[in-house]
């Protein structure tokens, strides 16, 4: 399965749009923190969608440098590189 040259998440095709490259409120995994409680996702995961997110949005508030680095190592542990620039 291809992967976002951005964030690593899944594609369905190689060409397609990456789901974490929308508004905020549109991308999965980040708008249902319920959804940990409930125990239908994980904190690790909850994470993961945040970094995604977050490398695909790098000019959104809250962005700070801490913050970006952040994202980058989240996304490292999960075995994706994030391409500087």
């Amino acid at each position: 399965m291809p992967a976002c040259p951005t964030c690593g998440a899944p594609l369905s095709s190689p060409a397609a749009a990456c789901d974490y490259a929308v508004p905020l409120e549109r991308a999965p995994g980040i708008g249902d923190p319920q959804s940990i409680a409930a125990g239908t996702t994980s904190h690790g995961d909850h994470e993961l969608s945040i970094a995604r997110w977050r490398v695909h949005h790098p000019g959104e508030r809250g962005a700070s440098p801490a913050v970006m680095a952040w994202a980058r190592e989240r996304l490292a542990r999960a075995g994706h590189v994030v391409p500087e620039g």
